[in-house]
């Protein structure tokens, strides 16, 4: 009886143990869950930089059965396309003009087509005479419908032409960015006709072959036809060109003179030029080059700045211009002749100059037959503060007139007063003082 009483009580506690109190909770499984009541919204800090499109919200949730977070995905590399639609073998420069054999004389029209994408879409020409000597080279854009595609380039070479008619060799190619290797090039023979003979008598006073210059640079000739039309052409080592028309005026010996003054007449930051070697040609109204000389442009460490003093047109104030002479130890005279030479031709400020001009002296009826057409500094010399400018005789040709020599006068003084040296000027015309009357 004993044990029965056991057994029972064991039967009642294991059945009071064992058995549930409610329903079995069952874990949802992944297709049927829900997501927690509550999110958080969790936002990027501001970035400095703007970003082109709104960032994606992050929201937290509930983890997944495993409890291990999601694997990131790897991102996607889209490979850029590539700049050329042609495979190396097959990349074609083709050349429509000139034609093979053209005759021509000191510039080429260049027109063709690609059928790639040349590296940034640049291609280089260059005009060889016969002995192999570079002529002119020129950058080449292809102007192409899209990135990745050939397409159609033009342009204008100008060049100097050999002195004797012969055979020359125009090139166009792509060269590599990485090596200088060509890529692709495209070569076509023409007929250089030469320099023609200046038949028309002018002289070139300046520039002179060799000459060392800085911008703007003067330009005197005589000799030229009445009433001609002329251009001045001064190409640099890298082949961009200054072109400028230069009108001739007729003296009362009815031959044709000509100053000019050739710089940049923009706002905006002038065309990058090297220095070194460069090319001044003087061109008729046919396109022939009349004459052509080689001029050494300066490199930064072999110039000087200088103020030169012009005037207003009513000559009622005075604008100073600061400008680049060749480094010399004579930086009064240099500063001098600067001002002897005129202002920059159609310069943006409208300075002009009350000291002869080429028409004042080529038509003043006191001309002599052994003038000039140009004012000239005899000698600058400065002792004790006094500077003593001596002027040639061209300087009688500005006619008279108080307004007029007071004007002269100043702008000769501001430009040597610059100088701690100059306390005060003398003026000499051909030695004589106080030439300059009204």
């Amino acid at each position: 009886m004993r044990y029965l009483s056991s057994l029972g009580i064991c039967l009642i506690l294991l059945t009071s143990c064992g058995s549930p109190s409610g329903p079995i909770a069952q874990q949802p499984s992944p297709s049927t869950q829900q997501p927690s009541p509550t999110t958080a919204t969790v936002e990027p800090s501001p970035s400095p930089w703007p970003s082109a499109a709104a960032t994606p919200t992050l929201v937290a949730t509930q983890p997944s059965p495993t409890d291990q977070p999601s694997p990131t995905a790897a991102p996607t590399s889209v490979p850029s396309p590539s700049p050329t639609t042609a495979p190396a073998s097959e990349r074609d420069i083709t050349l429509e003009t000139p034609i093979a054999g053209a005759s021509v004389n000191n510039s080429i029209t260049i027109k063709g087509q690609t059928n790639y994408w040349p590296f940034e879409a640049n291609l280089t020409a260059q005009l060889k005479d016969a002995s192999g000597k570079v002529l002119a080279i020129i950058p080449v854009t292809v102007n192409a419908p899209d990135i990745g595609q050939g397409g159609p380039f033009e342009a204008q070479m100008t060049f100097t032409p050999p002195a004797q008619a012969q055979e020359g060799t125009l090139e166009v190619f792509e060269a590599s960015a990485k090596d200088g290797s060509i890529v692709a090039i495209e070569t076509v023979k023409v007929q250089l006709n030469g320099q023609p003979s200046n038949t028309t008598g002018i002289k070139l006073d300046a520039p002179v072959e060799g000459q060392a210059i800085t911008l703007p640079l003067h330009v005197a000739f005589r000799g030229a036809q009445p009433n001609e039309t002329m251009t001045g052409r001064l190409r640099f080592g890298n082949g961009v060109v200054l072109e400028q028309e230069i009108p001739v005026v007729t003296g009362a010996d009815n031959v044709g003179y000509a100053v000019a003054n050739m710089d940049w007449m923009t706002e905006s930051q002038p065309p990058s030029v090297p220095p070194g070697v460069s090319t001044f040609e003087l061109v008729g109204a046919d396109g022939a080059v009349r004459q052509s000389v080689n001029v050494r442009l300066l490199d930064t460490n072999e110039k000087q700045r200088v103020q030169v003093a012009w005037t207003t047109p009513d000559g009622n104030d005075f604008i100073v211009f600061t400008q680049e002479v060749p480094r010399s130890p004579q930086i009064a005279t240099a500063a001098l002749n600067e001002l002897l030479q005129g202002p920059p031709d159609g310069n943006l400020a409208g300075a002009v100059t009350a000291l002869p001009t080429v028409k004042d002296i080529v038509t003043f009826p006191g001309r002599q037959p052994d003038w000039g057409y140009e004012v000239k500094l005899i000698k600058l010399t400065i002792t004790n503060g006094v500077a003593t400018a001596n002027f040639s005789k061209e300087m009688r040709a500005y006619g008279g007139g108080s307004a007029r020599v007071q004007t002269m006068r100043q702008q000769i003084e501001r430009t040597l007063k610059q100088f701690p040296s100059v306390q005060s000027v003398v003026i000499q015309i051909e030695g004589q003082p106080d030439a300059l009357q009204p």
